[in-house]
């Protein structure tokens, strides 16, 4: 009979290797001129509230940089380019609404991209750094709804 290595001791191998004592970076964020003042302060706000959170559930950073947020109106969705250290934006929170009220589906949104930079360059397999950048979304945007 072969032995399965439990779910919870794989989960805690993940978080191990993630948690790794050579990840000890930090991330800066900045804005660029597309990216409208009002929407630019909310998206502020969010990313001051979860990096904590994202660090405390997902260990440091892979090493210090600076993403880039902007917007390109002519992209669906919107996506973390990590050659660029860039976060291209296609939609913005409550788009067409006040910049200023909460969006939990944009919040999630916010929060996968801004995992995935967390490892910069340093991808884990495609389908393995989504899953996990899916779970620490809802995860994440979970614990501010609950605030």
């Amino acid at each position: 009979m072969r032995h399965r290595r439990p779910a919870a001791l794989a989960a805690l191998s993940l978080s191990l290797l993630l948690r790794s004592p050579a990840a000890a970076g930090t991330i800066s964020w900045s804005f660029d001129a597309s990216v409208p003042p009002a929407y630019a302060a909310y998206i502020d706000e969010l990313l001051q509230a979860i990096y904590p959170r994202i660090v405390a559930l997902y260990g440091a950073p892979s090493h210090d940089h600076e993403v880039r947020i902007g917007h390109n109106p002519s992209v669906f969705g919107g996506y973390y380019d990590p050659s660029t250290d860039q976060i291209v934006l296609g939609d913005l929170p409550n788009a067409g609404q006040d910049a200023t009220s909460p969006d939990p589906d944009w919040d999630y949104f916010i929060a996968h991209e801004f995992t995935h930079a967390f490892h910069g360059q340093y991808y884990f397999v495609s389908w393995i750094e989504e899953g996990m950048t899916e779970a620490s979304g809802q995860l994440l945007t979970q614990r501010l709804g609950d605030e």
